[in-house]
């Protein structure tokens, strides 16, 4: 995992691996596998130890990453580890996606994420917010200047339920209700 602090707290761990676990089904349980990532991280923070993200090497190479969600997040992650140049795209006034937009901070603080973003900025990565990438003449832009991109835009709209009536007034799809409550809270 690219960022165990962040997926310790959101992934259902519970109904995952733990739940599949086979010692869960015994009188000792399983390990809580989320916690202990969480706990160990934190810890680790609180000591001054940040993740590696490739400062080291020679960055000779550069790719665009078009979304700043959990996709983007991971590939930037790995392209920085690796000695890649980053330049990443978010159409949304803060970077995280579905993890800042979509999932409420309940289940993770905000903080947690913009976190990791300081970190991989002050790694090389370079953020590019309020830029959505939308139209084939800003694709083929990056395609130009960049020797790859990355697209992980997530899939914010969702998928069609094809019933009667799932566009009438006072209907909504579950990411707007989600996003706009999210925008509340900054």
């Amino acid at each position: 995992s690219p960022f165990p602090e962040i997926l310790g707290r959101v992934c259902p761990h519970d109904s995952l691996c733990q739940g599949s676990c086979t010692i869960a089904k015994t009188e000792f349980g399983s390990v809580t596998i989320g916690a202990i990532e969480v706990f160990l991280n934190e810890e680790a923070f609180k000591k001054g130890f940040k993740p590696y993200y490739g400062e080291d090497k020679k960055r000779t190479k550069k790719v665009a990453v078009i979304g700043s969600g959990p996709a983007g997040m991971s590939c930037a992650t790995y392209l920085l580890r690796g000695g890649v140049n980053v330049e990443m795209f978010e159409k949304s006034d803060k970077p995280g996606g579905l993890l800042t937009y979509g999932i409420p901070n309940f289940k993770i603080e905000k903080s947690v994420v913009f976190r990791r973003f300081e970190w991989m900025k002050e790694a090389g990565l370079k953020l590019h917010l309020n830029s959505d990438i939308s139209t084939p003449k800003q694709f083929k832009e990056l395609a130009d200047e960049f020797d790859a991109v990355f697209i992980g835009v997530g899939a914010p709209s969702g998928a069609s339920a094809r019933m009667a009536n799932e566009d009438a007034d006072g209907v909504y799809h579950v990411m707007e209700v989600l996003i706009n409550a999210q925008k509340r809270v900054f």
